[in-house]
């Protein structure tokens, strides 16, 4: 199943049934077999540009051409809500495309993500990240119980063990000031914390929430298990193709005064 771009001599645009034209970008189209490929359309905007699109190719107005174009090859949705979300990065490389089975094309796979929090008190970030119920803002990892003080500050380090977990100790005195938790997982071990610029005046610190992980010739169709915490991975609607080798980071999460927040996402076209 070959794309290849669309032509054609007259612009596309349809009518929805809220009485809007839309014009549709040609760029967003592509002809697979002799019809019109139309995974990459807002999916409110498909079941109304389909007739269209076919009368269009029936009367010759739009028409294949020989260079091959881009097919959504997954869509990427945040599983954090909110801009936290904006901050997901994956990187595609050494994509080894199975042309008999398309969910089975590997490739080796960097995701990358930074949480930082400044000026949090001890009762902000326990609001914030969950004590250990759910908080007003969760990250990748909470906290396994309320917070015992202002922390100490740390350089990155992973969570480790079963459960996952960090202990920071106290800024001042002994034991710990709180310790962190996260889901298990081949994704969550390479996830850090480090506590930066703690103020014992303001009794304030700076929470940095991290991870690299790197995932070497994963198949398409493991991709969504082995992203299950973070990002929920879509094929497009042939199903899995090809990713384009590059940088993928997910966009438009945004906080909302009318629930629920907008979660960040992403296209990842075929190469």
């Amino acid at each position: 199943m070959t794309a290849v771009a669309v032509l054609a001599g007259t612009s596309v645009s349809v009518l929805t049934a809220d009485g809007k034209q839309h014009g549709i970008p040609l760029s967003l189209l592509a002809m697979v077999d002799g019809a019109v490929d139309t995974s990459r359309l807002d999916p409110a905007l498909v079941a109304a540009a389909a007739p269209a699109l076919k009368a269009l190719v029936a009367s010759g107005a739009i028409r294949g051409g020989v260079a091959s174009a881009p097919v959504k090859a997954m869509e990427l949705a945040a599983k954090l809500a909110g801009a936290i979300g904006n901050e997901i990065e994956l990187t595609f490389s050494n994509v080894n495309p199975d042309d008999d089975d398309p969910a089975a094309t590997t490739c080796d796979l960097r995701v990358q993500f930074t949480d930082r929090r400044t000026a949090l008190t001890v009762a902000a970030v326990a609001g914030q990240l969950g004590a250990p119920a759910d908080g007003t803002a969760p990250s990748l990892a909470k906290l396994k119980a309320a917070p015992g003080g202002l922390p100490a500050a740390t350089v990155a380090t992973k969570l480790t063990g079963s459960p996952r977990e960090l202990a920071v100790p106290l800024h001042a005195g002994g034991g710990n000031a709180m310790t962190f938790q996260a889901a298990a997982g081949p994704l969550l071990a390479d996830l850090s914390v480090a506590i930066e610029d703690v103020d014992a005046t303001a009794n304030t610190f700076t929470l940095v929430i991290s991870l690299d992980h790197t995932a070497v010739g994963i198949a398409l169709s493991a991709l969504a298990t082995r992203l299950a915490p973070i990002v929920t991975v879509t094929p497009g609607a042939g199903g899995f193709a090809a990713p384009a080798e590059g940088i993928i980071r997910l966009k438009g999460g945004a906080p909302s005064h009318i629930e629920p927040p907008t979660m960040a996402a992403a296209e990842v076209l075929s190469g």
